[in-house]
């Protein structure tokens, strides 16, 4: 499956028909006045989305088969098209690989709160007692 029929402008992922607009602004032979066009709108391209985002998006995809986080998108950003439409977003993906981790925090935090407050009701007798109660009970013995 390609992106346009011409085989010459045919790319198998989205990735690679950005680079090949990439280095279509570097032909002599486009207007002048198209190249900056192209260039600039090449550039906030480049400036809005880091080199540290683009891995880890191209890690998502690759790990979950996915693609968008909050909706599915039509197609995949870094992976070949012939792997078919993504067919579910990387939120999913992604909640599930860290549910189980999450789930054992989980119990250790609701166990750890129950010790914590069993301890503050066995603390209370030490901290409300009546001293003149206690006082006498110790001159009775």
């Amino acid at each position: 499956m390609v992106w346009f029929s011409m085989e010459k402008y045919a790319h198998s992922s989205l990735n690679g028909c950005l680079e090949y607009v990439a280095k279509m602004a570097e032909n002599p032979d486009m207007k002048e006045e198209k190249r900056k066009e192209l260039t600039e709108l090449i550039k906030q391209a480049n400036e809005s989305v880091t080199e540290s985002q683009k891995k880890f998006l191209k890690f998502l995809e690759k790990t979950y088969s996915c693609s968008g986080l909050c909706k599915k998108s039509l197609f995949y950003i870094t992976l070949d098209i012939s792997n078919g439409r993504p067919k579910n977003t990387c939120t999913i993906g992604l909640i599930n690989s860290v549910a189980d981790q999450l789930t054992l925090f989980g119990y250790t935090l609701f166990f750890t709160g129950c010790l914590i407050f069993l301890v503050f009701i066995l603390m209370m007798p030490l901290c409300c007692y009546n001293e003149k109660k206690l006082e006498q009970e110790l001159k009775l013995n």
